[in-house]
């Protein structure tokens, strides 16, 4: 079985060390920190027993606490990966991509899911934002297109020979 690791900064599970809330990484010269959040609203969909053993904190609240951190680091790139899906609307009020997009302008790029449904070269705030259709390799086709931007530090070309596989 494949080690992989897990990036989860809010999620944890009771009795347990907690899962690490980022990553760095570095690809070709360039730091990439990759932040990992899973959805905030699971108290929501699942209560009473099956709960019991979870505990599950606002993503907002995590990248608050984390990022000081990560820029102390100096990474050339920061990727928020979550389970959230874009959603045209959120009546619930349960999915924070806008709110964390708003509050962190320094999230370069926000990677999401859950909703199968395929995004690409979209801002949110000053993020760029994919998320997963049905598949990986989809994903892959949309985000590897080579893309310029420019952090606090420098320019970066970043396309599927930079990102490759992380």
């Amino acid at each position: 079985m494949a080690r992989v690791p897990i990036i989860n900064g809010n999620f944890r599970i009771a009795d347990t060390p907690p899962f690490s809330a980022y990553r760095i990484y570095e690809k070709s010269g360039v730091k990439i920190a990759v932040i990992g959040l899973n959805a905030s609203y699971l108290p929501n969909c699942f209560w009473g027993r099956r709960m019991q053993r979870f505990k599950v904190e606002k993503g907002s609240a995590v990248v608050e606490r984390i990022l000081p951190e990560l820029i102390r680091l100096q990474p050339d790139m920061i990727i928020l990966a979550l389970y959230h899906g874009w959603r045209d609307r959120d009546e619930r009020n349960v999915n924070e991509i806008r709110t964390i997009a708003a509050l962190f302008p320094q999230i370069d790029l926000i990677l999401g899911g859950h909703t199968h449904r395929a995004i690409a070269d979209m801002k949110v705030g000053r993020a760029w934002y994919g998320q997963a259709g049905c598949t990986w390799r989809e994903t892959r086709t949309h985000l590897g297109n080579d893309r310029s931007f420019r952090t606090p530090s420098r320019s970066h070309r970043v396309g599927a020979s930079t990102c490759g596989r992380l």
